[in-house]
């Protein structure tokens, strides 16, 4: 697991790299000069026609990025964080937008129509996998915020993890549409040629679950090949939250599963004989008040007030990270109770639930790949797609544990989803059916309506 691979220094040269819309940086003057050449560059080639407008939403976007995204997603003190999960799905999109464009180009489509389709698809799908993580995760107290600006922040800020490939999917549908529609693409073909880059880029995308700790099993595993998750990771969190494991020694009453529970007084049930927090003076029955906490780089933060386990369990997960210097107050004694944490604790062995999705994925691409030559009617390597990956997909969600099956009483969303996604493969697996067979030698070249 590597959340973070590494920051973006604030200022390079005592000259910002980035602000907000008082602080121009470096970054926004690189935008706008580099905004002002491409567009000016388009012009002399082709006028201000159609395709030229179609870049100005993008460089609308990457200037409000520099703009308000990138100041909020800054780690104070160190710059902004590049993101092992993000890093992992974009280079995922660029190689299944690349295999997408040399399989097409073999088919005679036009390469310039399939990298703009790939991008609006990225980008609607980018947008949907989130609004449905956040829809399906809003009553979690990660988007519960004090201020509206800081709830914007953590909706956005994806590259922490927080995408479901089911809600890109629900999303990049009417994109599809409509673009195959302004650009009388033929969709069966078109959906046969990007499937294995689909899949390509979900495999890469998958390592990032893994860097980013999320898409996780919970239950102890006691396989060879079994992983561990640290604090204050998805599935750490989970284990604390469902009494499992204690957090830097500390046990506190209740789980996640029950709202009563979770609204308990952080009363301490019990405190692990050999960890800092017996050393530092805490005890069984003591009701915390408070934790501060400085971190490693020097940030404090101070969490008062608390009143139930779960704002003391969010508080301890957060604090419980290598070098941190800990601060617990509670009702029963008027000295804080202080250590430094040792070492960042750890998950029990778990199933890598990310690395079989990410074997999964590049198989079913290789397999597309392998049958393509074989294939007698236009849109089967779609439906093998969505059968395949229906069935993978509902079989891998019996083992993680990252989403509550509360549909029938068995399933969860995703679940539910791989059955519809079945469904839909067998109607349009009838439905090709119908049509004749024929040799797919190739297909005309696809240009701008």
């Amino acid at each position: 697991m590597q959340q973070t691979l590494f920051h973006i220094r604030e200022s390079i040269g005592g000259w910002p790299l980035f602000g907000g819309p008082f602080n121009s940086g470096l970054l926004l003057l690189i935008w706008a000069i580099g905004s002002v050449a491409l567009l000016a560059w388009l012009i002399n080639r082709q006028g201000f026609n159609a395709d030229t407008k179609s870049y100005l939403p993008l460089l609308g976007m990457m200037g409000g990025a520099i703009l308000f995204l990138l100041p909020a997603l800054s780690d104070p003190g160190r710059g902004v964080p590049i993101r092992g999960y993000g890093v992992m799905v974009l280079l995922g999109v660029g190689s299944g937008a690349a295999l997408s464009v040399y399989r097409g180009r073999l088919r005679g489509f036009d390469s310039e129509i399939l990298l703009s389709l790939a991008f609006w698809l990225f980008i609607s799908g980018m947008v949907g996998a989130r609004a449905f993580y956040v829809i399906q995760k809003w009553d979690d107290d990660h988007f519960h915020k004090d201020t509206l600006l800081e709830t914007i922040k953590a909706v956005v800020n994806i590259s922490q993890g927080g995408l479901v490939v089911f809600g890109s999917l629900i999303a990049m549908i009417p994109t599809a549409i409509i673009f195959f529609r302004k650009y009388r693409l033929p969709i069966l073909p078109t959906a046969d040629v990007i499937a294995p880059g689909a899949l390509l880029a979900l495999g890469i995308g998958r390592i990032g679950c893994l860097m980013n700790g999320c898409c996780f099993a919970a239950e102890r595993c006691d396989l060879p090949w079994a992983v561990t998750f640290p604090a204050p990771s998805p599935p750490f969190e989970r284990l604390v939250n469902d009494s499992k494991i204690a957090t830097l020694g500390v046990w506190l009453p209740g789980d996640r599963q029950t709202p009563e529970d979770q609204a308990l007084p952080p009363v301490i049930s019990k405190v692990e004989p050999d960890s800092q927090a017996a050393s530092a003076g805490l005890k069984a029955g003591q009701l915390i008040t408070s934790i501060r906490y400085r971190d490693a780089f020097g940030n404090s933060y101070e969490h008062d007030n608390i009143r139930t386990v779960e704002q003391a369990r969010n508080s301890l997960i957060q604090s419980a990270v290598q070098g941190t210097q800990v601060k617990v107050l509670t009702s029963k004694s008027n000295q804080p109770h202080e250590w430094t944490v040792p070492v960042t604790p750890r998950t029990w062995p778990v199933q890598p639930t990310q690395v079989y999705s990410a074997i999964d994925a590049v198989l079913l691409s290789l397999f597309l790949l392998a049958y393509s030559p074989f294939r007698r009617r236009e849109g089967e390597l779609f439906v093998l797609l969505l059968a395949l990956h229906g069935v993978s997909r509902f079989l891998l969600e019996s083992i993680r544990t990252d989403e509550t099956k509360n549909y029938l009483g068995l399933l969860s969303v995703s679940q539910l989803i791989s059955v519809c996604m079945l469904a839909a493969a067998a109607a349009l697996f009838a439905f090709i059916m119908t049509r004749p067979k024929r040799q797919l030698a190739g297909a005309p070249a696809m240009l701008p309506a």
